[in-house]
């Protein structure tokens, strides 16, 4: 299954902020395939705010429980952002689009995201997370 995001970004984003924000998201996309689940590199910010994925707002700490337990050592997880629109806003991003995860080739997650993105440096983490979903698999935290 592909995972390249088709991205689309506001004119006011310039090159190469452009170029870091993709590939930085897409990196993001592809180690979920590439390396085991506790090596993962989520990006969130400490004050990170998740709502959508469970009945309450996730945490930081309480998201990566929930991506963790997503996938035992035996499982295969693949995210993608098949669709995503990108605006700027100084130094804090915007991103929304369609948010799929799949858990051995099976869909765990499926519906639209909203996320607030702060660049820091070179490089970028989630403040917010915001899932509209159309289909969730319960997941106890």
């Amino acid at each position: 299954m592909d995972t390249e995001s088709d991205m689309k970004f506001d004119h006011s984003i310039g090159t190469e902020p452009r170029f870091a924000f993709r590939k930085w998201l897409q990196n993001w996309i592809n180690q979920f395939q590439k390396r085991p689940i506790t090596d993962i590199d989520l990006s969130l910010s400490n004050d990170f705010v998740g709502a959508g994925f469970a009945d309450h707002e996730l945490s930081s700490e309480q998201f990566t429980t929930l991506i963790t337990k997503l996938a035992h050592p035996n499982k295969a997880v693949l995210v993608r952002m098949p669709k995503v629109e990108v605006s700027n806003n100084h130094f804090l991003y915007s991103a929304k689009g369609t948010l799929e995860i799949y858990v051995d080739k099976l869909v765990c997650f499926d519906g639209d995201f909203v996320c607030k993105v702060k660049a820091i440096d070179e490089t970028f983490e989630f403040v917010q997370m915001t899932f509209y979903p159309r289909m969730t698999m319960r997941v106890e935290l």
